[in-house]
């Protein structure tokens, strides 16, 4: 599969290209192993230095769909999904396809007793979760931390890979997905309903990091993105879910320094607090709302 410098730059988030040029030139590219799958799919594992002596990991899916590249990189750092590091990766195995000596720590492949595994993993993928692979549709995705605005709503123009997993898709600008540049993308009396529910949030299309879930319509706003089952929490692969039984929240005085202060049992680790009204709470590790 022919992989281009381009490719990579279109999929990576925000400014992560050039800082993920940047690491592969200063070779923190650790290794590399490739997975070529079949024609249209292949997989990279890597392991990039980070700062200080901090090593992540990559796993990185390349998908060539109807002669576009699409790459779902995860990593273990805390942006988590196409950052600096998957970006470093990549170029790696493109350089490597034109010049033998570019990586100094090789590229290699699996040897087919992994390959073979791998396949018979895969082949448990139910086809009934793979929908219509050729058919694009409108995804949403709350809470996405490495976007470069920190809306608490951002769509996502998405489709089923040959794998069967979702792609996390293109990040459609929020504004003129409501003004209405992309209307032809929506297929669906849901969508149409989501976004005529949303135009009110974006109605500054020059605002950035002010559109956010509240009140009364941002909690009419929630249960409907919950209906659609195409609603997802940063970077998750699978839909939210909505748990009707209530959160109990606490407060309780602590002493610190000879001075109390109120503190809340909703961890931020944990939960984000969606400020509608009633409030919404999101649970990240069961991946619901409540």
């Amino acid at each position: 599969m022919k992989v281009t410098h381009n490719d990579i730059k279109e999929n990576a988030y925000n400014n992560a290209y050039s800082k993920g040029l940047g690491y592969y030139h200063s070779s923190k590219v650790l290794s590399c192993t490739v997975d070529e799958n079949d024609l249209f799919t292949l997989t990279l594992s890597g392991v990039v230095k980070g700062s200080g002596y901090n090593k992540y990991r990559q796993y990185i899916e390349i998908n060539d769909e109807d002669a576009e590249i699409y790459i779902e990189g995860q990593c273990s750092c805390p942006v988590g999904y196409n950052c600096k590091h998957v970006v470093a990766v990549c170029t790696a195995y493109v350089v490597s396809q034109t010049s033998k000596f570019a990586f100094s720590n090789g590229i290699h492949s699996k040897n087919p007793l992994d390959k073979w595994l791998d396949n018979l993993e895969k082949k448990s993928v139910s086809s009934e979760t793979k929908g219509d692979k050729n058919e694009y549709f409108i995804t949403y995705r709350l809470f996405s931390e490495g976007s470069l605005y920190q809306d608490d709503l951002l769509f996502y123009k998405s489709k089923f890979l040959k794998n069967g997993k979702l792609s996390q898709g293109t990040h459609l600008e929020s504004h003129k997905f409501i003004d209405s540049y992309y209307y032809s993308e929506i297929k669906s009396a849901d969508d149409l309903n989501i976004v005529g529910l949303t135009k009110g949030m974006y109605s500054n299309r020059y605002s950035r990091g002010d559109s956010k879930l509240e009140g009364t319509i941002g909690y009419v706003i929630v249960q409907e993105l919950l209906k659609s089952e195409r609603c997802y929490f940063n970077t998750t692969k699978e839909p939210l879910t909505f748990n009707s039984q209530r959160f109990k929240s606490e407060l309780k005085w602590s002493l610190y320094k000879e001075q109390y202060t109120l503190k809340s049992n909703i961890d931020p680790k944990f939960y984000r607090l969606l400020h509608t009204k009633p409030p919404l709470i999101l649970d990240i590790e069961k991946n619901s709302i409540q």
